[in-house]
């Protein structure tokens, strides 16, 4: 199911590369609003994703730098492949780098290493891993204007309820909703 989930992602995010502003123009003819709450609107969403994008990159990528920087100190074989390969698992919801340094720090503790062993292990629960949870909101939020918390379990619901893509979806449906109550707000007064 996870594969799956993770092939149908690549898909759509290369349909939307390749199609996007078709897709884009369309859907905004589509929507039956006045022309100004329209702009509105698709420019909140416009901001919501790009922001969602930006700060899952910085995010994945201060994670993989971190990783690679631990991996490194504790004299771990190939710490720029493991940093590249934790940049890459960043991306998977739940498990994401605990994929990649809590393999690595069994790894040390059947090598009897069990100083190292520790180390990581706290670096990976403390740094590696809680990173996602603290950048990534204020990433996201910053630029969206969405509070923290509500952010992060919103981020969370979406992964429980869409997978990977809830990853993206949950922001931008949580823009979407403020956008849509300020333009009905808005046009009410």
């Amino acid at each position: 199911f996870v594969v799956l989930n993770i092939l149908l992602t690549f898909f759509l995010v290369f349909v939307f590369l390749q199609h996007g502003e078709s897709i884009y123009q369309f859907i905004y003819r589509l929507v039956p609003l006045d022309e100004r709450y329209k702009k509105s609107m698709f420019r909140q969403i416009n901001e919501t994703l790009s922001a969602v994008i930006r700060g899952h990159l910085l995010t994945s990528l201060t994670q993989a730098v971190l990783a690679g920087l631990i991996f490194w100190i504790l004299g771990i074989p190939l710490p720029m492949l493991l940093a590249v390969i934790t940049f890459l698992a960043s991306f998977i919801p739940i498990v994401g780098t605990a994929s990649v340094w809590l393999p690595l720090t069994l790894s040390l503790l059947t090598g009897r290493q069990y100083e190292k062993a520790l180390v990581l292990l706290v670096a990976g629960i403390f740094g590696i891993s809680l990173i996602d949870n603290i950048l990534k909101p204020l990433l996201i939020g910053e630029k969206t204007r969405l509070p923290y918390l509500l952010l992060f379990f919103g981020i969370l619901g979406g992964v429980k309820i869409y997978g990977l893509m809830g990853i993206v979806l949950a922001p931008t449906l949580l823009s979407l909703f403020f956008a849509i109550t300020t333009a009905a707000a808005a046009a009410v007064t």
